[in-house]
């Protein structure tokens, strides 16, 4: 009964942290639009209404009827298969709807944490440990905050992992797979790794799992709007979203050598890819799926064309593998030094966000990477003392 209590304890007091961290950073001034879910809520609305869910004056109409002061709007670049989960959202009212969104959200990152836990063999009574690093990771709270639509590519990723391990569930994972593919250009090396792999292993399973929901999802929202496809390319087209200022380093590449010079975007995705082949060559003899999944995500959100900072959010189970490597380590300096340099990535971050724009993080993900990488060395070189001593 005693354990009972304490895990009901430790729930409530996660969810009382979330809440008033989500409470504070409603009130800083981040320098990307407050309140990114009314993009998707109003373009899931045209959609279900019949009318072009990318037409930037239709956007622009939904959004002030429900309280949007600004005069421009973001267009909407999610591909259409994106829109039959954002279309059951917008069947509500604006208020409902979005704290639906946050409570699905919520559900998604703690799924994650407890499947990425289990994974990755973490001790279960030091479970709220990795709740605890999982929620209060500055990227997830603010992903939370602005209702962006990172958690499901998470829930795509975790998905994978759970299901890629079982040979009879292989279509389940390319299912959750497809789920990826809302933002492609974000895991663009894990898609080119998946190909690899089911060449090799000759499992189209994963492969077709994915082609199938994404038809579906296509399916789904072309029977509101037919032409939602066609509206779809001619938007990309016409407005594609490289003239933003992300933290990429396509994006510095181009404010250096040129910004009219787009291909420049789409050079560290090459270098990418490059290195990806190489890595493929090293350890495709022994390729586990959960163990170089962290790593895919590191890589290809540094050499990602377009990406925010709170799409770290996805990074979740390479928090929780190296977590769970800290609980391991024999030396405590360097995990305090580990534990010490996360906390201050996090503060840092914040204080980014108030004071200056988004192109400022770009340095937080190769930090996160160096600490990653650290910490799965330490466990490579614990193993081999023990081999060595016996």
């Amino acid at each position: 009964m005693a354990t009972k209590g304490s895990k009901i304890w430790k729930t409530i007091l996660l969810w009382a942290l979330l809440i008033l961290a989500i409470i504070l950073l409603s009130r800083m001034r981040l320098s990307v639009p407050l309140y990114d879910y009314v993009n998707y809520w109003s373009a899931g609305r045209l959609n279900l209404q019949g009318n072009n869910p990318y037409d930037l004056d239709q956007l622009l109409f939904q959004q002030q009827q429900v309280g949007w002061t600004e005069e421009w709007v973001l267009p909407t670049w999610y591909p259409p298969w994106a829109l039959s989960i954002l279309m059951p959202f917008s069947l509500f009212s604006y208020t409902p709807s979005r704290f639906l969104w946050f409570l699905a959200s919520v559900s998604i990152l703690v799924f994650a944490i407890v499947q990425s836990w289990k994974i990755y063999e973490g001790p279960p009574r030091q479970m709220w440990l990795g709740l605890f690093i999982g929620v209060l990771f500055t990227p997830t709270l603010i992903a939370l905050m602005l209702g962006q639509a990172s958690p499901w590519i998470l829930l795509g990723v975790m998905g994978f992992l759970v299901y890629i391990k079982k040979s009879r569930s292989l279509w389940l994972a390319g299912i959750f797979a497809g789920l990826i593919s809302i933002k492609p250009q974000l895991l663009s090396l894990f898609w080119i790794a998946l190909v690899l792999w089911s060449l090799k292993q000759r499992k189209w399973q994963v492969l077709a799992g994915s082609g199938v929901s994404i038809v579906i999802g296509l399916a789904i929202a072309s029977i509101f709007n037919p032409a939602v496809l066609i509206e779809y390319i001619q938007s990309i087209l016409s407005s594609p979203p490289f003239f933003l200022a992300t933290p990429t380093i396509g994006f510095f590449l181009r404010t250096f050598l040129g910004y009219e010079k787009s291909f420049l975007q789409f050079v560290p995705t090459l270098l990418g890819v490059v290195w990806l082949i190489f890595y493929w060559g090293k350890k495709h003899s022994t390729w586990d799926w959960q163990q170089e999944m962290p790593l895919l995500i590191f890589v290809s959100i540094i050499i990602a064309p377009y990406t925010w900072s709170h799409d770290q959010l996805i990074l979740t189970p390479a928090l929780m593998q190296a977590t769970i490597l800290l609980l391991h380590f024999r030396n405590h300096l360097k995990t305090m030094f580990l534990l010490a340099i996360f906390l201050c990535v996090n503060i840092t971050n914040l204080l980014i966000h108030k004071l200056l724009d988004e192109t400022w993080v770009i340095w937080m993900a190769p930090v996160l990477l160096v600490c990653y990488l650290i910490a799965r060395q330490s466990k490579q070189e614990s193993h081999h003392l023990q081999e060595g001593s016996s």
